[in-house]
């Protein structure tokens, strides 16, 4: 495994997040729109989620959702992910 691809960003950081790169040939990315720099993406995001759309839902729900953040490190976020139980829109 390479760390080329990871990355860490403060929620605060993240002024939007889209699932489209300006250019480029990239499969299904999340990316996210920086205040502070250039976009950061994770470039095929159906490696983590079959179809991927889950995973840019979920990252998306967190980033809107700021109350509900604890959930991602007691395993609810999971839940909501492989339940099929994350707010879209």
């Amino acid at each position: 495994s390479s760390d080329l691809n990871r990355f860490v960003i403060a929620w605060d950081d993240i002024s939007d997040i889209v699932g489209r790169l300006p250019k480029g040939r990239h499969f299904r990315p999340i990316v996210f729109e920086r205040q502070s720099g250039p976009p950061l993406a994770i470039n095929n995001a159906s490696s983590y989620v079959p179809g991927g759309r889950p995973l840019f839902w979920l990252i998306r729900y967190y980033w809107l959702h700021a109350e509900c953040r604890g959930e991602l490190a007691t395993g609810a976020a999971i839940d909501r992910l492989v339940t099929d139980r994350i707010t879209v829109g």
